[in-house]
């Protein structure tokens, strides 16, 4: 009598939790708003900045290493491993090479924007570009002359 009654509560209990269950299987999963985060550029709000960048774009096209050198600051630093100067740029990015990734990514950079620094002489974007030797790439203009 004991497994009788064994058997007939486990029968409840097993039909009680299955259909707990499938009332949670069959729930239809949430969803969630999607949103674009689009990139902002404060650099056409400034008119010197954006008479720059624009010269820097032309030149970009050009692949004038003669003006990306002219405007590189001599102390860049090039990687998080102490590599710095025109002297390691030039190594490193390989500006005279017009097949250098270097024109392709100032490119993408420019063209993502960016914002200011709170001094208002710094201007960039920090991002990792996918299949860059650096994770941080070109990411600050500085304002050092009139030009700029």
């Amino acid at each position: 009598m004991t497994s009788i009654r064994s058997l007939v509560f486990g029968f409840f209990l097993l039909t009680f939790l299955l259909s707990a269950v499938s009332g949670q299987i069959s729930e239809s999963p949430k969803t969630y708003r999607a949103y674009r985060l689009a990139p902002s550029d404060e650099g056409k709000n400034d008119p010197s900045f954006h008479a720059f960048r624009q010269k820097l774009l032309e030149a970009i096209s050009r692949k004038d290493a003669k003006f990306l050198l002219s405007i590189v600051d001599p102390n860049i630093q090039i990687s998080f491993g102490g590599e710095e100067g025109i002297r390691a740029f030039r190594e490193v990015w390989k500006p005279d090479d017009v097949n250098s990734e270097v024109w392709d990514t100032l490119a993408q950079l420019l063209r993502l924007g960016g914002t200011f620094g709170e001094s208002k002489n710094e201007f960039g974007r920090r991002m990792f570009l996918p299949g860059s030797r650096t994770t941080m790439a070109a990411s600050i203009f500085q304002q050092s002359s009139p030009e700029m």
